[in-house]
């Protein structure tokens, strides 16, 4: 895509130290959702810094992501522009950081549910091209829950902006 379009900025996902009236086994929760751009969900990371990497840029080589998409979303297309896709370590957390020119509805809770199903070795790497490629729900993974899911960033380009709000 051109550097001109429309940017979304980051979906960060923060993972948080589990109580003990949560599962080991389900995501901590964090901060309520916002919509629609960059946000922050609860997770545990996959556990080999070379293969996150390379999970990583799986993701910016497709456009078409309605395997991660909501069953029955009435949209018109499920393609998306996803610019940087990672795993960052913060402090005794993981941060998992999304950009993307749009996201759809339940998108980047169910990548973030099929990373974490790849980490725990119930899914390989390599079966994420085949999940993405068959452009079905049920092939990936769960959705995460949405409670550390939030919006950090939006960013458009300065042509939008009607004149009259220009100072």
């Amino acid at each position: 895509g051109s550097s001109s379009s429309q940017q979304q900025p980051a979906a960060d996902i923060q993972q948080q130290p589990t109580t003990s009236s949560q599962p080991a086994s389900q995501p901590a929760r964090s901060q309520p959702a916002s919509q629609p751009a960059s946000q922050q969900l609860a997770s545990q990371p996959a556990s080999q810094p070379k293969s996150i990497t390379v999970l990583n840029k799986k993701f910016l080589k497709y456009d078409n992501f309605k395997c991660f998409s909501k069953s029955n979303t009435d949209v018109k297309t499920y393609n998306c522009e996803i610019s940087n896709a990672e795993w960052v370590k913060s402090g005794d957390d993981y941060k998992f950081i999304i950009s993307s020119n749009r996201f759809l509805r339940n998108m980047v809770r169910a990548i973030v549910g099929t990373i974490i199903e790849i980490g725990k070795g119930k899914l390989q790497i390599k079966d994420l091209d085949e999940i993405i490629q068959s452009r079905d729900r049920r092939n990936a993974g769960y959705s995460v829950p949405p409670q550390g899911l939030f919006l950090t960033e939006i960013k458009y380009d300065k042509k939008i902006f009607l004149k009259s709000w220009k100072k």
